[in-house]
């Protein structure tokens, strides 16, 4: 009975994720047939390459928001998109300057998540006071930002500021709970700060 059960729990699984893919494979022949129809279409363009980004395909996900810019140039949220495929795919030089395009033609609503998405390239570079000025502008565009929050925590860890850490981390966690990744790093700021407080502590008692 159980082994009936597992079964069919696997079958069911199996059958919902065919489904998805299915849906997700119409999806982008439409984005292509679209394309296809009207190649100076930027927003298909965008969305295609949206959906590649997302499936972490960077290479192609460059080539067609390279094609999004190329016929959209004013389109903000695109270079920044773009700014993203180009970091993920290690090339931090050409993602600054594209990250630098999608500022200049952001909205006020978009800008936030630029200067967050810039302040992580620049930690990665290990720039940490460039990029805790970049979280810091995130921040008072959109007080609250998780992910500049979360962000700025990791700069705090590289610094081995564990307390300023453990904060940005709960501030993150507070601003989104869903954020997993907030909750896990505030677990492990708020344990290596303990440890370092005993750490000092002994050494006072040495």
């Amino acid at each position: 009975m159980v082994h009936k059960a597992q079964h069919e729990i696997t079958a069911a699984f199996e059958t919902k994720q065919a489904e998805l893919l299915e849906v997700e494979e119409r999806a982008v022949n439409s984005l292509k047939q679209a394309i296809a129809e009207d190649p100076d279409d930027a927003v298909q363009w965008h969305q295609l390459g949206l959906h590649n980004l997302c499936t972490r395909e960077f290479k192609k996900s460059q080539k067609y928001l390279k094609a999004a810019v190329a016929r959209f140039k004013e389109c903000g949220c695109a270079w920044s998109n773009l700014g993203i495929s180009l970091q993920l795919l290690e090339e931090p030089s050409q993602a600054e300057a594209v990250y630098k395009r999608a500022l200049a033609l952001a909205t006020t609503e978009q800008a936030h998540a630029i200067f967050s998405n810039l302040g992580n390239l620049y930690r990665q570079q290990k720039q940490y006071e460039r990029a805790k000025a970049m979280f810091t502008k995130s921040l008072e565009l959109q007080p609250g930002y998780a992910p500049a929050f979360n962000n700025l925590g990791l700069v705090f860890v590289a610094e081995g500021c564990w307390e300023e850490a453990k904060y940005c981390f709960e501030k993150a966690f507070q601003a989104d709970p869903l954020l997993d990744v907030a909750k896990s790093n505030m677990i492990k700021a708020g344990s290596m700060s303990r440890l370092c407080d005993g750490l000092s502590l002994c050494h006072i008692q040495d």
